[in-house]
């Protein structure tokens, strides 16, 4: 097996572990039984538990989350100007999008996200990836919500809400897309105007 491969397969089994026992109760030793190699071996390749944590959990899914808020944002400024039933897609596009990335990395940000006390800098690489991402897209609810389709909102407040609920959704809701319908119709409906339900309807 090449080092790539051998490197790789580590990480999919130290991934693994760490999802079903988490970062404090997984060890080297085991995701080098899991393989079949020493645990030398692994310890050769990434020189720590917390360097193979960072390789097989935290790496991958900051690259994922980076690369799926650059999509929402590349989308967002292909839809402007937007129209109000060409915002409320938009608006259902991003958020089942996050919700199915939630939904498929659940147990990877589970594990994280319960251990990012042992590491403070992956909490604020997190905190200011999200912060940019939510600041973004409420600078592109902005021009709506000086329209008269709109009533006055606080284009911060309704995107923090709108990915919370979708974070929720992926977490622990069955019917996703059922879910995110409900709360862009409670989100986006509730922003409209009277302008701007007369030109919905």
């Amino acid at each position: 097996m090449s080092a790539t491969a051998r490197r790789q397969q580590l990480c999919d089994a130290a991934r693994d572990e760490f999802v079903r026992r988490g970062y404090r109760n997984a060890t080297t030793l085991s995701v080098a039984t899991t393989v079949g190699v020493s645990d030398a071996l692994v310890l050769k390749y990434f020189g720590s538990k917390e360097g193979l944590f960072r390789a097989a959990v935290v790496d991958p899914l900051l690259a994922l989350l980076e690369a799926q808020m650059a999509e929402n944002r590349a989308r967002a400024q292909e839809d402007q100007p937007l129209g109000v039933p060409a915002a409320i897609v938009g608006v259902r596009t991003f958020l089942l999008a996050w919700a199915e990335l939630v939904r498929q990395e659940r147990g990877a940000l589970v594990s994280l996200l319960g251990d990012l006390r042992d590491f403070p800098d992956v909490a604020e690489k997190l905190g200011e990836l999200f912060r940019e991402h939510i600041n973004h897209l409420a600078d592109t609810l902005k021009p709506p919500a000086t329209l008269k389709l709109y009533r006055q909102f606080d284009p911060r407040a309704a995107t923090y809400l709108a990915i919370a609920g979708a974070t929720l959704a992926g977490l622990v809701e069955p019917d996703i897309e059922g879910f995110i319908d409900r709360c862009v119709d409670i989100i986006m409906h509730g922003t409209l105007s009277e302008t701007g339900r007369a030109a919905l309807s």
